[in-house]
């Protein structure tokens, strides 16, 4: 219990014990955030949108160009997910996913809807649910094998993370029939897809598209979150977006802006468009890039927002093949570790700069392993393992008996990587 008597989700609970006695200076194999810094092409971008919004943006809470930008995302929305005919109506901007993710717990409270969460997960899912009052009724696992209560039904809300945000790679969805199809989704009350990563995909992009639509297209009711923090690299900028086919999510997102902030902050809007922009453009085909890129710059032009040039956007892209060529140099040398192993069902991560790999050791028991870890802590390397995504320790043991793991993020130089899996092996 925290100091205003209100649970922590055990995850959040367990970092406490994690980290006791650990130093701050410790190093780290795995970070939450990309590693990478900001593109030069982005940082010049918003200085110029923070001009404008500096000139234009001052004296208002609300006007007519912030809904020129909602229909600016809608349409960019609407050409990557494969949904047709968005509007600006369906838009919900947020400070951060974080906040995305409590106002849909917040609405699936109000219409009686638990969630089903994959784990690993991100901690606010559970942080949000029990702040609203709402049990988990069931986490599952890359294969859609489940602990608890996961077929469809109207009062459960599945969450999809997709791809992963821990593992980077699609999980199955639970109740799947149909071998090779995402499936599952159908019957539920609601499905929320916490779209994490896109950039630097590290499958081929048109396999990365399918799956993703494929997902989208299966739930009747859905909201697809997206968060530029995580594929731009832009921690500190907190940029979250909502699109949703629920009016009646919009309506109760709307009541929730009312009444504890009103308003977004004026980037956010701007800083989402050129998000799916850039994710767009890094699935055109070179030959219509061009093309592609001029269709952009209008609808840009058309919000009255500035939008990047050809040589500008080239010189993204260009960095964004080097993101990826450095990943799959990480995941390779992982992959030559002869004490770490990958979760089962879970292939090379599709998106993102993270992946988990169980330690092949023998630990006994979660609380020894739990001592061990802080003991590396204390020693000068900090480790995330599995209990730190989700769940409490007799779920993952359920689900993944026997097993002790940890997240490992891959957009570090790969000496550093390198010198952290010798650490590992030492602590071993």
């Amino acid at each position: 219990m925290n100091g205003a008597g209100f649970t922590d989700a055990p995850c959040v609970a367990y970092y406490r014990t994690l980290r006791e006695g650990v130093g701050q200076d410790a190093r780290q194999i795995g970070y939450g955030v990309n590693k990478l810094p900001v593109s030069p092409v982005l940082r010049t971008y918003l200085q110029r949108l923070y001009g404008v919004l500096l000139g234009d943006r001052l004296t208002e809470y609300d006007s007519a160009w912030d809904r020129d930008v909602r229909e600016l995302i809608a349409g960019l929305a609407s050409e990557y997910l494969g949904v047709p005919a968005l509007d600006e109506s369906q838009v919900v901007l947020c400070h951060g996913t974080t906040e995305a993710i409590s106002i849909a717990c917040g609405y699936g409270a109000s219409r009686g809807m638990a969630p089903v969460l994959p784990l690993p997960v991100y901690y606010a899912f559970e942080q949000s649910a029990i702040r609203n009052g709402l049990p988990v009724l069931a986490y599952y696992d890359p294969l859609g094998r489940h602990v608890g209560e996961a077929a469809p039904q109207q009062a459960a809300m599945l969450v999809d993370v997709a791809p992963n945000g821990v593992l980077g790679s699609w999980f199955q969805q639970p109740g799947a029939a149909v071998a090779g199809h995402v499936g599952g989704s159908q019957g539920y009350g609601h499905v929320l897809i916490d779209h994490v990563f896109s950039l630097p995909t590290l499958q081929p992009g048109g396999d990365f598209l399918a799956q993703l639509r494929d997902r989208v297209r299966r739930a009747p009711a859905h909201t697809v979150c997206m968060t530029p923090s995580k594929d731009l690299s832009l921690p500190g900028v907190r940029s979250g977006l909502m699109i949703t086919t629920d009016p009646s999510l919009v309506a109760y997102a709307q009541s929730d802006r009312f009444e504890r902030g009103y308003a977004v902050h004026g980037a956010i809007g701007p800083v989402a468009a050129v998000h799916l922009a850039f994710v767009l453009l890094s699935f055109t085909e070179p030959s219509e890039l061009p093309m592609m890129l001029r269709r952009i710059q209008a609808a840009f032009a058309r919000a009255s927002l500035p939008f990047p040039d050809e040589d500008q956007v080239r010189f993204f892209l260009a960095e964004s093949a080097e993101s990826r060529t450095l990943f799959s140099r990480n995941i390779e040398v992982l992959a030559d570790c002869d004490y770490l192993s990958q979760v089962e069902g879970a292939r090379t991560p599709a998106a993102g700069y993270s992946t988990f790999q169980w330690i092949d050791r023998d630990f006994g028991s979660p609380e020894l392993f739990t001592k061990w870890l802080n003991s590396v802590g204390r020693d000068g390397l900090k480790l995330n393992p599995n209990y730190l995504f989700g769940a409490d320790q007799e779920i993952w043991e359920r689900l993944y008996p026997g097993r002790y793991g940890i997240r490992i993020n891959i957009s570090i130089p790969t000496e550093e990587l390198m010198a952290n899996l010798t650490l590992l092996r030492a602590a071993l």
